[in-house]
């Protein structure tokens, strides 16, 4: 009996603290419904690559729930921002041909995220930086197919990062 009030007691405590699974919260104001969302700059070389991150956020936080996400900066509550600074592909190993095949990606993004409401900034990221590791198709015969394949595959990772620092207060 001690056992079973002491988990109920524990399992009390650990839902009443504000606990949640990763990816399901969110730490932003009550009158924030709508979000603006431009097209992130693209100061890099890479072609369309503020597109294809700016698609990936919007489409998370939508399936975050709860929120309006726009693309215009006016008649919003919130307006998140980015720059894409830089991408770059760095191959970690190697092929037998002398070709890239698994990259270390690296994208490097200034991030703000603002209450339009409040005339608050909420989370800023001047340098924010996200790594990851991904094995590019060996039949990608130019540099330009691999770095494309690259922003595909961390595009929605990196979106997945930039969501849940803004939304849960990370």
């Amino acid at each position: 009996m001690k056992k079973i009030f002491l988990c109920a007691l524990s399992l009390l405590a650990l839902f009443g603290c504000g606990y949640h699974l990763a990816g399901t919260g969110t730490s932003l104001p009550e009158h924030i419904k709508t979000i603006g969302v431009p097209i992130f700059v693209n100061n890099t070389q890479g072609y369309q690559v503020e597109q294809k991150i700016t698609g990936d956020v919007v489409q998370l936080l939508v399936q975050r729930g709860k929120y309006k996400v726009v693309p215009e900066s006016t008649n919003v509550d919130a307006l998140l921002k980015g720059t894409i600074l830089s991408v770059s592909l760095v191959p970690i190993t190697f092929q037998s041909d002398g070709r890239g095949k698994d990259y270390n990606v690296i994208i490097t993004a200034k991030v703000t995220f603002t209450d339009v409401i409040e005339k608050k900034v909420l989370y800023t990221n001047p340098g924010y930086v996200f790594r990851g590791q991904y094995q590019i198709d060996p039949t990608s015969i130019t540099y330009f197919d691999r770095s494309s394949e690259a922003v595909d595959q961390i595009a929605k990772d990196f979106a997945e990062s930039v969501v849940s620092a803004i939304l849960e207060g990370f």
